[in-house]
């Protein structure tokens, strides 16, 4: 992220708020072990493609919209092999203050909810309690004021709700 930006008070706010633009830095030295991926800026040597795979083409840009890189990293790890941080690699791209907003948080959360279900395609009986667990945290913490996990638990709304109906999609263009 641009210093500007790093230190614009209401930008902060609203990215500790949605969390839709990602912000990756961690800390961490180099060669800290993560167990994910974000993949606007990765270097993979040929090595892991030989090994895991390409990128899901089901997920990403054109298709689900998001989540690529989260399961391309799953296979990684599962497969034995490290993901490392290297902080000094940075991007800085240009900051969409847009995506800072109700209607993206929404957005990205419902691609989010899609994504996992082309991968993982989760039965209705793991979707629901997880729908109905997330509309009983999203009501706690909007009574408690505590706004970071009423975003979090309102982002896993919309994530599992996109997923309910997807889901329902799917199951009703499969009796015809």
């Amino acid at each position: 992220m641009r210093e500007q930006d790093r230190n614009d008070p209401q930008i902060r706010k609203d990215l500790q708020r949605y969390r839709t633009i990602d912000f990756i830095d961690y800390g961490f030295p180099p060669g800290t072990e993560l167990f994910t991926l974000t993949g606007g800026n990765i270097a993979v040597r040929r090595i892991v493609f030989d090994r895991v795979g390409l990128f899901n083409e089901r997920l990403g840009p054109g298709q689900t919209g998001i989540s690529e890189d989260v399961e391309y990293a799953k296979r990684v790890t599962k497969s034995g092999l490290k993901i490392g941080y290297e902080p000094r690699a940075a991007v800085y791209n240009e900051m969409d203050k847009s995506r800072l907003s109700e209607k993206e948080f929404r957005r990205r959360h419902e691609a989010q909810g899609r994504s996992r279900l082309a991968y993982k395609n989760s039965s209705i009986f793991t979707i629901m309690p997880n729908l109905v667990r997330s509309v009983c945290t999203l009501g706690w913490y909007s009574i408690r004021g505590d706004v970071r996990k009423k975003y979090r638990a309102k982002g896993r709304y919309f994530h599992y709700r996109a997923m309910l109906l997807e889901k329902t999609k799917r199951s009703a263009g499969n009796q015809f």
